[in-house]
């Protein structure tokens, strides 16, 4: 007994020391073991790929490890990544050695740091940016957007050579970083992993995670993403083989719950969900907060997202979209919601930015777009998938109360060519886009107030107001779809000429809006693209769009219509009305089939100078000819009036005026014949036909100045001449014909053979003219003319005088020939500015062949009226009767010769201003030629001759005219014959005149002197503006006669001779006369009965002597006749004397000597004085004093 206590002592002592050595074998050898380079080379085994280090490491007691600053590292081309931990102590499951597992019961670790760099294909290394740019795109290294074509990252036979792996609990706290790529995780926190487990067959797998991390701070490189971030995050990973799954993939084993709350200050992350291509970002900074659901690496409902930003920017990229490089950032403050919800059992995931206060600017340029109140961004799609390539979501972006302080910044949107574009004013915006597959869509609604701009090439201020539909614009198959579209434009053009009610031309008020309103909706517009959609922005040139555009709707001013035409100043267009448009296009040009058509109560149209306005419509249709696309205009008016452009007044107006055109599409450029026209109206009226005043020549022989006309006609233009016929036919038309009122019809038939612009050729030949006019004076003999134009071919040629006379009728050249009836030849007149006198009346059949030269009638001309009732007068003289006029132009070019003859076979004759002829013959000729003829001053260096033939008297008292009135010389009957012959030179004239009067009684006082009269005048040196000839040579002689002295006979055979020596006449009415005379009587009776009273016959006895002769000076003035020192003498007798004859009075002085017999006589009247005391000295006193007072108190040719 006692022995055997002793023993079960020692084998307990033995157990304990054997346990305590084992215990220090074990603290040595593992503690040895942990702190040789051996064991981590032999884990390290391939170091190139895997490698295992640790600076120190410690153990009590088997299975329990502290292990210091324990570095992990794995590197394969396409992936490296590395553990580092500060400090870890490892509760390891020793028996599960043997079977190759190593087991972590449980692992408590601090001072955590994760690495982990993907490398793209073929890339050696994770490549780090140092700037933004570079770190989205290492960013979209790891977004999952293409599958991955690398290796396995794990393969089985290299996990720790076939061990397998577990943790049942881990904790680690302290983490310092962790990195994945260019993104940098710090913070304070702790995870927490339990049954972490990698088996022999390299599968991997989580029962749950826990992150708990306070004041995190991520970066990427260098770029701030979040600060202050508190993250509570849940995971579990689903048993997975990483060998058999690329990187995307794995997601798909992962689920739990992300709650994350923080500054975020880049919205680089969220951006890798926005788009594909990066059109879309957000920047800024923010508050987060985030609470995200995942089931196998998909957001399921309940997930949400929230970030509330003062400084929010949403931006638009079009360097993917578009040739251009701008950008777009719509600034504010706002909010971020992104939530995962289920409607109508389809589960989305929904992201909205919501901002206000936005402004909307242009980068780089920082230019402002818009500013408004609110935009909107929702962006739709299927939850996100983080295994999966994410799919474009559908995008909605919607603008609120925006406004746009300078609208022209819109003119970038609108393609080369477009015919319109605007200058500047403020506008209001509202509005969405949405995108989704690659096809956009929306609304816009634009109003403006005071926008300027251009509208086919006119300047325009008023409102604009757009409504956009966007129906379509497919991105991918490049349609695009307007229908729907709305535009309302209230305009008033700085200066627009429009035709008011009156016909007046008229000025729109700026201020009235209403004056001009355009309103259009497309009702249809499917156009396609031969280029991508996002390249026509700023295209230059004509947009390569086809497709079909019908517009309806109504606008302000029609005056677009003329840029159908190849030649858009031919026709211009204007007024209001309806529109309707079925457009055919085919890049960008207008294909045959395409119709445009205007209704409206007020159009207009100008043209050639002319305004046709009034109700109608307008269509334009490209058509298809045989050879070329024509555009085809044609515009119907109904009520119409036209109106001249240059003063606005009314031409005509009627019932209906139809204007077609056509021309070439506007691109085609090598064709000269572009534009065709055709006017044409029926049943018009023209109202006042004195406005043809204008279209007639210089001084016509007939003016318009009241009365209207029925007409209707057309006129073409070929494109490159005009033709057509015009009908004109009035009534009651009134005017002066002659210088004479007249009233009558007027019918003319005018013919347009052609009118060639460019060669400036006319040719109306076949034109026809009526005119029938009753004269005021003569109401029962209508007057007409009826002229047909055979020929008319003339050519217009430029003049020097249009550059100074802008209205000058252009110079013409050419020949024209006609025939016919004419009512008054007065227009042969306006060639006749002279001082002869000269002028032509009658009507008759006329005849001419008119050669023109650069505007004056050359030579060749001739002209021919053979005239019944032909008047031709010269001087103060005129000549009636049936004859004939001719005129023809002869010599050369530069010095021509005007040569007019009137011949009258049977005339009378009258002076101007009175009714009644007193000589009437045959033979009456005038010719008259003028040198240098021009047809604006007419005939000039005139030289006429006068031809009066055999003509007769029928009664010559009517010269009783020429003598002074009531001063005691009167012709009391006679007739006779006058020839003679006139020399007219300019202003100067000189001729005869012969005249024999049979039976002629002259009363001289108490005196009559009858017989035969005879009158031989000659003229020269005459002063035809004062009417003043020189006489001299000219004879007046009575013979055959007989002298009478108060009814008593005196002589039976009495005759008496008068020459003037020298003198002048003004020849009126009454004459004017200035003359010395040379007498030969048969007696002195005629001159001593004045003196000598009937009851002394010896005083009359004694003094009358026969065959006297004798000199006196003759003065008539008009009133009153002075025979001025008369001078007679004969046998003894010597007679002297001075006579005053006027207002039926009669004074004198007589000196008569016969013989030794001397005496005198003074004369008053009845009285008689006999002066018997020194008569010859009282003579010579009585003489100077009763001449000299004469003298002086007579107006007397000179």
């Amino acid at each position: 007994m006692a022995r055997a206590t002793p023993s079960k002592g020692n084998w307990l002592i033995k157990f304990i020391a054997m346990a305590g050595l084992l215990a220090l074998v074990y603290l040595l050898a593992g503690n040895l073991f942990l702190n040789v380079p051996y064991i981590q080379q032999k884990l390290s085994s391939d170091p190139d790929h895997f490698k295992i280090e640790w600076s120190s490491g410690w153990t009590f007691w088997p299975g329990h490890l502290h292990v210091n600053n324990l570095k992990i590292e794995a590197q394969k081309p396409e992936r490296q990544w590395s553990l580092l931990i500060s400090r870890g102590e490892f509760d390891l499951a020793i028996w599960r050695l043997f079977s190759r597992t190593i087991q972590l019961q449980s692992a408590t670790v601090s001072g955590l740091a994760v690495t982990l760099n993907s490398n793209k294909a073929g890339s050696p290394g994770a490549t780090s940016s140092q700037n933004s740019a570079a770190a989205a795109a290492q960013l979209e290294s790891l977004n999952p957007v293409e599958k991955s074509n690398t290796a396995p990252t794990i393969e089985q036979n290299e996990s720790a050579a076939g061990w397998a792996f577990s943790i049942e609990g881990a904790d680690i706290a302290d983490i310092d970083q962790i990195k994945i790529d260019t993104y940098t995780f710090t913070g304070r926190g702790g995870l927490q992993l339990n049954k972490l487990t990698f088996g022999t067959d390299g599968a991997l797998a989580l029962e749950s995670g826990t992150l708990n991390m306070e004041s995190g701070i991520l970066m990427s490189d260098s770029q701030s993403i979040g600060t202050s971030l508190k993250s509570n995050i849940e995971l579990q990973l689903e048993r997975f083989v990483p060998g058999e799954q690329d990187g995307p993939a794995i997601a798909g084993f992962v689920s739990g719950h992300i709650g994350l709350s923080g500054d975020l200050t880049s919205f680089a992350i969220i951006n890798r969900y926005l788009s594909d291509s990066g059109w879309l970002k957000l920047t800024g900074r923010g508050s987060l907060k985030a609470n995200l659901l995942i089931e196998k690496g998909q957001l399921i409902e309940g997930s949400e997202l929230f970030i509330d930003s003062p400084d929010l920017a949403v931006e638009l990229d079009e360097k993917n979209n578009s040739a251009s490089n701008d950008r777009y950032s719509i600034r504010g403050s706002g909010t971020v919601k992104g939530d995962v919800s289920s409607r109508s059992g389809d589960t989305k995931t929904e992201l909205q930015v919501e901002l206000k206060n936005i402004s909307m600017v242009t980068e780089p340029q920082e230019q402002l777009f818009l500013k408004g109140e609110a935009f909107h961004l929702l962006l739709s799609g299927s939850p996100v998938n983080f295994s999966e390539k994410p799919a474009e979501p559908v995008v909605r972006m919607q603008w609120h109360e925006a406004v746009m302080p300078d609208i022209s910044v819109l003119n970038v949107y609108l393609p080369g060519e477009m015919p319109f574009s605007m200058h500047s004013g403020r506008a209001r915006l509202n509005g969405y886009l949405d995108y989704a597959d690659r096809i956009v869509s929306g609304m816009f609604e634009l109003t403006g107030e005071d926008v300027s701009g251009e509208v086919f090439n006119q300047s325009i201020i008023g409102s604009l107001g757009l409504e956009l539909h966007l129906k379509q614009a497919d991105i991918t198959h490049r349609l695009l779809d307007l229908s729907g579209t709305r535009i309302e434009l209230q305009t008033a053009p700085p200066v627009k000429a429009i035709v008011g009610q009156s016909g007046q031309i008229e000025h729109s008020n700026l201020t009235d809006k209403s004056a001009l309103r355009t309103e259009l909706k497309i009702i249809e517009g499917r156009l396609t693209s031969a280029l991508p959609l996002n390249e026509l922005k700023g295209f230059q040139g004509r947009p390569p769009l086809s497709g079909t555009i019908q517009l309806e709707g109504k606008v302000a001013n029609i005056d677009f219509l003329s840029d159908f035409l190849a030649d858009r100043t031919a026709v211009k267009f204007g007024g209001e009305g309806a529109v309707r448009t079925n457009l055919r296009v085919h890049d960008g040009l207008l294909t045959p089939g395409s119709t445009l058509k205007v209704e409206s109560d007020r159009l207009f149209s100008s043209f050639s100078g002319f305004t046709a306005s009034g109700a109608g419509h307008v269509v334009v249709e490209l058509q298809q000819s045989a050879k070329d696309e024509e555009v085809h205009l044609q515009m119907d008016l109904r009520d119409m009036k036209l109106h001249q452009v240059k003063d606005g007044r009314l031409l005509l107006q009627g019932k209906g005026f139809q204007l077609t055109s056509s021309s070439p599409p506007v691109d085609i450029r090598n064709r000269h014949d572009l534009v065709k026209l055709e006017a044409k109206w029926q049943g018009a009226v023209m109202p006042k036909l004195d406005i043809l005043n204008r279209y007639l020549p210089e001084n016509p022989p007939f003016r318009l100045t009241s009365g209207s006309a029925r007409t209707n006609g057309h006129i073409a233009f070929d494109g490159r001449r005009f033709s057509g016929d015009i009908h004109l036919a009035g009534k009651n038309v009134t005017g002066m014909l002659l210088k004479q009122a007249v009233n009558g019809k007027l019918e003319l038939d005018l013919s347009i053979k052609h009118f060639e612009p460019k060669s400036r050729s006319l040719d109306i030949s076949g034109t026809r003219i009526l005119m029938q006019a009753v004269s005021a004076t003569n109401k029962t003999k209508p007057l007409e003319t009826r002229i047909s134009i055979g020929e008319a071919k003339l050519k217009l040629g430029p003049d020097s005088r249009q550059a100074n006379q802008p209205h000058a009728r252009p110079p013409l050249s050419g020949v024209i020939r006609l025939e016919g009836t004419v009512a008054n030849i007065d227009f042969i007149n306006s060639f006749l500015k002279n001082s002869q006198g000269l002028n032509f009346s009658g009507n008759g059949q006329m005849s001419a062949d008119l050669r023109f030269l650069d505007g004056q009638i050359s030579s060749g001309s001739k002209l021919q009226v053979a005239s019944k009732n032909l008047a031709s007068r010269f001087l103060d003289f005129e000549a009636n009767g049936s004859g004939m006029l001719s005129a023809r132009i002869e010599g050369k070019a530069d010095a021509p010769v005007a040569k007019l003859e009137s011949f009258i076979k049977s005339f009378t004759l009258r002076r101007l201003g009175e009714k009644t002829s007193y000589v009437n013959g045959s033979d009456f000729q005038i010719t008259t030629v003028g040198r240098n003829f021009d047809s604006i001053q007419g005939l000039q260096e005139l030289d006429t001759s006068v031809s009066l033939g055999a003509a007769k008297i029928p009664d010559i008292t009517v010269y009783n005219s020429y003598l002074p009135e009531n001063a005691g010389i009167s012709i009391v009957s006679g007739k006779g014959e006058v020839r003679g012959e006139f020399r007219l030179k300019g202003a100067s004239g000189s001729g005869h005149l012969d005249m024999l009067a049979e039976g002629v009684e002259v009363n001289v006082k108490d005196q009559t002197i009858r017989g035969d009269l005879s009158i031989n005048t000659r003229l020269a040196d005459g002063n035809l503006q004062k009417m003043i000839f020189d006489v001299s040579g000219t004879r007046l002689r009575i013979e055959n006669g007989s002298l009478l002295s108060n009814n008593d006979m005196q002589a039976e055979e009495w005759w008496g001779q008068l020459d003037i020596k020298h003198g002048r006449m003004t020849w009126k009415r009454p004459l004017l006369l200035n003359a010395a005379l040379n007498l030969h009587l048969s007696d002195s009776g005629l001159l001593v009965h004045l003196f000598a009273k009937q009851n002394k016959q010896w005083l009359n006895d004694l003094l009358t002597i026969k065959n006297v002769t004798g000199e006196t000076t003759v003065l008539l003035n008009g009133e009153s006749i002075l025979l001025r020192k008369v001078r007679i003498a004969g046998e003894q007798l010597l007679v002297l004397a001075d006579v005053h004859l006027s207002e039926q009075k009669i004074r004198g002085g007589m000196y008569a000597k016969y013989g030794i017999l001397r005496m005198g006589v003074e004369l008053e009247d009845e009285s008689r004085t006999l002066k018997l005391l020194k008569p010859r000295q009282w003579y010579d006193n009585f003489s100077t004093n009763f001449g000299d007072s004469l003298l002086n108190s007579s107006a007397l040719p000179q």
